[in-house]
């Protein structure tokens, strides 16, 4: 009897870690999630950020039909970058954001740049 009660004992007791790391794994899964989901958000944010600017610079300037072309390529990057980082799974490989969600990012960041700077050299 006291054989079984020491195997239950020690049953009881590697459960309980077990229970202890099972936890803790979810606790940083959790916390890695929600990390993931704020930059996701705060990307979110920035790419409309720079769409309204985009907007308010095609209102003051009159483009040529060659930078009208370049802005609707660059609308279409942006809304596909848009649908990226909605549709992107919470549980992606290793937590890093989709190389081409970035790419759009920093290409539309760019247009940004180039369009304010035309905007700058034509107050001048």
């Amino acid at each position: 009897m006291d054989i079984q009660l020491e195997e239950l004992q020690k049953v009881l007791t590697r459960t309980e870690k077990e229970i202890k790391m099972w936890t803790s794994k979810k606790k940083k899964t959790s916390s890695l999630i929600e990390d993931h989901q704020k930059r996701l958000s705060e990307n979110q944010e920035t790419i409309t950020k720079h769409e309204d600017e985009i907007h308010a610079i095609e209102k003051i300037i009159l483009l040529s039909e060659s930078e009208i072309k370049e802005l609707a390529k660059l609308k279409e990057d942006a809304e596909t970058s848009r649908h990226q980082i909605l549709s992107h799974k919470p549980f992606p490989e290793s937590f890093i954001l989709h190389k081409d969600i970035l790419f759009h990012f920093f290409f539309l960041f760019y247009c940004v740049l180039y369009l304010s700077f035309f905007f700058f050299e034509t107050l001048l």
